[in-house]
């Protein structure tokens, strides 16, 4: 889920940031440049979705943070881990909208509440356990494994939906 993402992201690029020495100047600014992609998307975001379905937009979108998550630990280039967050918020400022109107399109109309509710629930869960487990691997292995892990598992999911990226609106 995109919590879970901006859970891993908010807790561990400090530490990634400390590892490098990063100042904390640097590490708020590669935060912002994070949030600053997912309001950039959001101004093309309407003419996407009138070219595109919502399915092949969550696609890509995961191909780009995950991206950002498997090169951000090989890399102590200020400048490449400005681009990788900046593409990482194109992808999370895109996909969870398109996640919500995805799951609210699936939903019986008379169970629209209760999907939301339950998607609010999970995210809410994930916002609560992930930094603690991400913290735990972290310490043990150390911060590059779990953006690994994160970036391992969103370009798994790509992988079992790359059917629908031929879902193209009017096709």
């Amino acid at each position: 889920s995109n919590n879970a993402i901006w859970s891993i992201w908010g807790f561990m690029l400090p530490l990634y940031g400390h590892s490098i020495d990063l100042s904390a100047t640097a590490i708020g600014t590669l935060a912002a440049c994070l949030s600053g992609g997912t309001v950039v998307v959001r101004l093309f975001t309407r003419v996407l979705i009138r070219r595109f379905s919502p399915w092949p937009l969550i696609v890509v979108s995961h191909i780009a943070i995950g991206a950002g998550f498997l090169l951000i630990p090989f890399t102590q280039i200020y400048a490449l881990l400005v681009v990788f967050a900046f593409v990482m918020g194109l992808g999370l400022g895109l996909s969870g909208p398109l996640a919500t109107t995805v799951m609210y399109d699936a939903s019986p109309p008379d169970k629209v509440g209760e999907v939301i509710g339950l998607r609010m629930t999970m995210a809410n869960l994930a916002q609560t356990l992930v930094p603690v487990l991400s913290g735990a691997v972290g310490s043990a292995f150390g911060v590059a494994p779990v953006f690994w892990t994160v970036g391992a598992l969103l370009f798994y999911d790509t992988w079992e939906n790359r059917d629908k990226l031929r879902d193209r609106k009017g096709h």
